[in-house]
This record gives C-alpha cells, structure tokens and sequence, in this order.
C-alpha cells in the first residue's frame, strides 16, 4: 500500500508539473518560425542535422522490436544498455524538429519511418502481449515481466527506475496540449 500511495504521490506531482507547464509560457511559437541566419548557431544546427542522419534508424528501433516480438532488422546499438527506446525517442524529436527547422527532406522520411514502425510495434504488443501490451509502445528490457508485475501491483525497485525513465520521456515529449501520455493510462489502467 506504501509504494502504491509513493506512486501516486509521484504521479500527482508529475500531473501538477505538467498543467502548470501549459500556464508557463504564454508567448510560444512555432519551432518553424525561427530561421536561423549564416552563423555558428546554424552551423552547429547543421552539424547537428549531420551527426543524427549518420544512426542507423532500425538499430534504434531494435529494442521497440525485441519487446514486441517482433523479428529484428538491425542489431542494438552497443553500449546503451539501460537506455533501451530511450534514445529513439530523443531521435524521434530531433527529427521532428530539425524537418520543422530546416524542410530536410530526409528527417522528415526518418521520423514517418519511425512512427510506422512504432505503429507495428504497438500492433504487434496488442497481440502478442494482450494482457498488459496493449497500447503499449517501449523497449524497456523485460516490458512483459515489468508490465505484469505492476498490474499485480507487486512494483519492485529495479522495474521502477525504468518505469521513472517512461513516464519522464512521456511527459517530457508529450505535447503541452495532452491530457495524458500514454504512460499514464496504462498504469492507471493496471491499477484499475
């Protein structure tokens, strides 16, 4: 019962964060409206472009694919273990706002690559995980044994750091606009 109130408090706090946050800013506009003149900052914009189009896309899907059951098309990327689907989320950003920036044609194909590719997962998660995989989209090593281990409630302190990691890169990249991550409502739905 302890853990289950920790969680909520977290979740709570983690809630007041977020509907504070839409209230921070009231001067916002959108990322495509700044264009960046020659200089170091689009040069280090463009290096950056650069540096991103050099991953290899499948091999930061790989663990999306490896959790889902999916056959896999690259291998990891060595040495970010823990930060499993991390990583690809943070691509996945980065390509949406570099496309915004720069009308790179080929961040735009990467990020409609990833996103059909997290739709498979999410697919293949609702049938192969029916019990807890539905609507889930991770590569969260051991999602199976962490996923039913919260809908029995028996959250242990290991599963819960990755669970920590999910529900920061959901509320950190989910719009300011959205009512709930995903996250969110699959934990809630677990508790239900």
């Amino acid at each position: 019962m302890k853990k289950l109130l920790i969680i909520a408090a977290a979740l709570m706090a983690l809630c007041f964060q977020m509907s504070a946050q839409d209230r921070l800013y009231d001067n916002e506009f959108p990322i495509g409206d700044v264009k960046l003149l020659d200089g170091p900052f689009k040069h280090a914009r463009d290096l950056n472009v650069e540096v991103l189009l050099q991953y290899d896309v499948d091999r930061l899907l790989a663990p999306f694919r490896a959790e889902a059951g999916l056959p896999k098309k690259a291998e990891y990327y060595p040495n970010w273990a823990g930060l499993d689907g991390h990583v690809a989320g943070h691509y996945l950003t980065a390509m949406a706002m570099n496309w915004q920036t720069t009308g790179n044609p080929e961040c735009l194909r990467r990020m409609n690559y990833m996103i059909d590719e997290l739709a498979e997962v999410a697919a293949a998660n609702a049938r192969n995980n029916a019990s807890w995989g539905v609507g889930y989209i991770g590569g969260v090593p051991n999602s199976a044994s962490m996923w039913t281990d919260f809908k029995r409630q028996a959250c242990v302190r290991p599963q819960l750091s990755s669970f920590l990691r999910i529900l920061t890169c959901s509320f950190t990249e989910s719009s300011p606009s959205s009512r709930m991550s995903p996250s969110i409502a699959i934990l809630q739905s677990a508790f239900n």
